[in-house]
């Protein structure tokens, strides 16, 4: 949602400031309604954590809270997410998904469901994300053996950070390969008696005078790719390691024919 937004059309909404780079301004009704996602999300973990006697999942990255004003033991909740660091939502899913069939046995289950379906089918109907899920053609489910898996591609892309690149611990810097042409000219005549040309090497300088050097772009975070069975008497997850074994197998299908 964070993401992949659309801005207001005259609906008076106010919107957030524009960034550099931003082609236009996002809603910020609907980065209120990411954060109201997060931190419904981030209360049934706490809930479930509790329930169960377990340790949460570290939800520490987030903007929270005191849990109420009159809340005199310094407790806090999860009010959303710190500018667009959005880690905290994989972590809580993951964390969720590994104790579904624990979670699945609980009688406050249908709660949240309820609840975190009424919140998101209300953002997606007014924020809805640019690529629709996609069904799985030639892939069975491994639980009822139908060809009834879906693919829900993640509503924004990885995040990557530009760090130095560096050989053996020292920065690479970039440098111009310039070339440099002396002629000699005689002087009675004003004829070019010799001509030579060289290459020099001129490293390369920001305006504040800071060398220039070689950076690369490393992936900071990846958004989960979920892949299920639409099935209504199976609705089985498959794990990112399983899907990667049976899109491979797919695809050396495809290379055989």
């Amino acid at each position: 949602m964070r993401e992949q937004l659309e801005p207001a059309k005259g609906d008076g909404e106010r919107t957030a400031s524009v960034k550099a780079g931003s082609k236009l301004p996002i809603s910020a009704a609907a980065v209120d309604s990411a954060d109201e996602t997060v931190a419904l999300l981030c209360s049934w973990v706490s809930h479930a954590a509790e329930a169960m006697h377990n340790t949460g999942p570290d939800m520490s990255r987030t903007w929270q809270v005191l849990a109420s004003r009159h809340t005199t033991d310094g407790e806090r909740r999860v009010q959303g997410v710190r500018a667009e660091d959005l880690t905290v939502v994989d972590t809580c899913t993951r964390w969720l998904l590994d104790r579904i069939e624990t979670i699945a046995g609980c009688d406050w289950v249908g709660d949240f469901m309820s609840e975190l379906a009424s919140q998101r089918s209300t953002a997606l109907a007014r924020w809805p994300y640019e690529e629709r899920p996609r069904t799985v053609q030639g892939i069975r489910c491994d639980v009822c053996e139908r060809c009834t898996l879906v693919v829900y591609a993640p509503a924004f892309e990885p995040k990557y950070v530009t760090q130095p690149l560096l050989v053996d611990g020292q920065t690479v810097p970039l440098v111009d390969h310039v070339n440099v042409y002396e002629r000699t000219v005689d002087p009675e005549d004003g004829t070019i008696v010799t001509r030579t040309s060289q290459v020099i090497v001129e490293p390369r300088f920001y305006a504040d005078g800071t060398p220039v050097v070689a950076t690369i772009k490393v992936l900071q975070y990846a958004p989960p790719l979920l892949v299920q069975c639409q099935a209504q008497d199976c609705g089985y997850v498959v794990l990112p390691a399983r899907w990667d074994v049976l899109s491979g197998r797919k695809l050396e299908e495809k290379a055989h024919l």
